[in-house]
């Protein structure tokens, strides 16, 4: 049975994981570094509590000692419990009226009408109505960077899709070797760090990115800079002693196709792919295959998370 086209998909699946995860690398570093998450929970919450601006009841709620506690070295906390939320709102409604400047909270006093464990649940059920669409819209600001991250990356490791295809479709000794590699591929992640301390986090996101590249490299795909690759895009090709400018301008184009590609199928994300070289295996060999022979830890980066 000929299984070119399954050899250049699985080849292309790798390919995509391994780029997925050192993106994904790459933006956990940036969120944290950026306290991308802790600031959108700010966001989210001075929101709710009809304060935007911090400078009233939202200030009051995370200058109290049980939101404190949960972010170090005085900075913002990336995650807050809807029972910690809760009971916070409720120890500042003992003991401040002005906690009632919130119409959403008053409203909810009010419903609760002196129970304070209907009050609870109300308070932890609003909040984390309002952090499923919170997180809906943290997970689009992610996408948006992953995607630039992989157009960036495409374009740095000079990895397009349609050069990629072309070698692993035309030399059989190569995509067999890409598939040998598959088959054997393993991420063994480092000891996690919290997004909290992301300067602590820098070592282990450069071992995880140089483990990756390592992973890469090995695979042999025409991909990658060099003076002659640099040089194709600048130098005019002739055509019976005249300037093709159409070749070149051919050349171009599908360099900037071949690296679009690469970005989004990157941006899909390192568990996509993952489950789909798992499948391809499968597929290739006609039945599942034992988990010790294609295993997979793809824990890296955002599958960290999920």
């Amino acid at each position: 049975m000929d299984f070119t086209a399954i050899d250049v998909a699985i080849g292309l699946v790798l390919l995509y994981l391994i780029l997925a995860l050192m993106c994904s690398t790459l933006q956990k570093f940036i969120a944290g570094l950026l306290s991308l998450r802790a600031k959108h929970l700010y966001s989210a919450i001075g929101a709710m509590l009809d304060d935007q601006k911090h400078t009233g009841l939202a200030k009051k709620f995370y200058d109290h000692a049980r939101i404190r506690s949960l972010a170090p070295l005085s900075t913002l906390p990336s995650y807050i419990p809807s029972e910690t939320f809760a009971h916070t709102l409720i120890d500042l409604a003992a003991s401040d009226d002005k906690v009632l400047s919130s119409e959403s909270l008053a409203s909810l006093i009010k419903y609760a009408a002196g129970d304070a464990t209907l009050l609870k649940a109300e308070l932890g059920k609003w909040f984390d109505d309002v952090m499923d669409r919170a997180s809906g819209s943290y997970k689009r600001l992610a996408q948006a960077i992953l995607l630039s991250l992989g157009f960036l990356l495409a374009i740095g490791l000079n990895v397009s899709t349609l050069e990629v295809a072309r070698a692993l479709w035309t030399e059989p000794l190569l995509s067999r070797n890409v598939v040998s590699a598959a088959e054997h591929f393993e991420v063994s992640p480092n000891a996690q760090v919290g997004l909290a301390n992301p300067i602590a986090s820098v070592g282990q996101d450069v071992g995880d990115l140089k483990l990756l590249q390592s992973k890469l490299d090995q695979l042999s795909l025409p991909i990658g800079w060099s003076r002659d690759t640099a040089a194709r895009f600048f130098t005019l090709p002739q055509d019976r002693g005249r300037p093709d400018y159409h070749a070149l301008t051919w050349y171009w184009l599908a360099a900037l196709v071949g690296w679009a590609l690469t970005a989004l199928a990157t941006s899909l994300g390192s568990q996509f792919w993952f489950n789909t070289l798992g499948n391809l295996l499968n597929a290739r060999s006609s039945g599942a295959k034992p988990a010790s022979s294609a295993r997979v830890v793809a824990t890296v980066a955002e599958i960290r998370h999920e």
